[in-house]
């Protein structure tokens, strides 16, 4: 209430990142490792679409490139340019996350993730407070 359309933005965003990621937690060490019996390749990457999908509907990266559409009138090559950035942003996690999973077990992940956005909170809090 008293919020305006930006910050009830961030705050869904926020919300719906939560949720994707307390989806993540809820699956098992088997889960990520890939030995869910059944599970196939193509539930796998569907499964990673939604998630995905619904934590990023509405993120700040949505709106930066419909700002950049808006100010270069060029959406064909900022779709382009913005896609490929997010599958290398994407590439990195998959791809990081299983090498990094051959060096820490995944609890000691889940528990370095966690602070680390604790950080991420933290410096935004004391940002607001100092501007």
């Amino acid at each position: 209430e008293g919020q305006g359309p930006a910050r009830r933005q961030t705050l869904n965003s926020d919300r719906r990142a939560a949720e994707a990621a307390s989806e993540c937690r809820r699956g098992g060490e088997e889960e990520v490792a890939g030995e869910r019996p059944g599970k196939t390749a193509l539930a796998t990457a569907v499964g990673a679409f939604g998630v995905i999908m619904v934590a990023e509907l509405g993120d700040l990266t949505q709106l930066l490139a419909a700002t950049f559409v808006a100010r270069t009138k060029e959406p064909l090559s900022v779709f382009i340019g913005s896609s490929l950035a997010l599958i290398s942003v994407a590439a990195i996690g998959a791809f990081g996350g299983q090498l990094l999973l051959r060096v820490l077990p995944l609890a000691r992940i889940r528990q370095l993730g966690g602070v680390l956005l604790l950080i991420f909170g933290i410096v935004s809090i004391v940002r607001i407070f100092i501007s």
